[in-house]
């Protein structure tokens, strides 16, 4: 049975907003990757990529398990350029990791990994974002998009975009936007099925 869903509204997105910043463990997990991003914030050394692939991947769950690899495989990419012009398709070619002669993907890590390193640019994927989004998308027809656009990088960013413009909330960051959406996403996905 679906639960009543919320009208982002600004006023429901400050509450939101205020409310992940006052859970200890997402405020304190931002902190410490804001630092390690600021302390490292190219990506040309192997080993402050790893540090970084690393923090993300553990703090976010994203079970990249192949975090050397996924290290030499953003070292190889050479993303930098990528992330100062905004580039959506260097998500899609971190998300891509050949592992033992398989291509695997890590779409959630390399949407966070990017968001990291331009959070005004690369709103972050994951499953309460996705169900929630699906929510607004049945309930308001904010968007038209077939569920398989969220799993495409440059796609996503424009359905957040658009989720932004519908519901008026452009004063909003991006990164504010990913609060509300993973808060509340988590809230709302309890107990919902698809």
């Amino acid at each position: 049975m679906e639960r009543h869903l919320l009208q982002p509204t600004i006023k429901i997105i400050c509450q939101y907003v205020k409310r992940f910043e006052e859970n200890t463990n997402a405020f304190e997990t931002d902190k410490a990757i804001s630092k390690l991003i600021g302390a490292f914030p190219l990506n040309t050394s192997v080993d402050e990529i790893l540090l970084k692939v690393a923090a993300i991947d553990r703090l976010y769950s994203t079970n990249v398990y192949a975090i050397y690899l996924m290290a030499q495989h953003i070292l190889e990419l050479n993303i930098d350029a990528n992330l100062s012009e905004h580039d959506p398709e260097i998500v899609m070619r971190i998300a891509e990791l050949q592992i033992q002669g398989k291509i695997r993907h890590f779409y959630s890590f390399a949407t966070k990994y990017c968001s990291w390193h331009n959070q005004n640019s690369y709103p972050i994927y994951d499953s309460y974002v996705d169900k929630l989004l699906r929510a607004y998308r049945k309930r308001d027809s904010f968007a038209e998009y077939s569920n398989e656009e969220l799993y495409d990088y440059p796609c996503f960013r424009k359905i957040i975009q658009k989720f932004q413009s519908f519901y008026e909330l452009e004063q909003f960051s991006l990164r504010d936007l990913d609060k509300f959406l993973w808060l509340y996403g988590k809230e709302y996905s309890v107990g919902v099925s698809n």
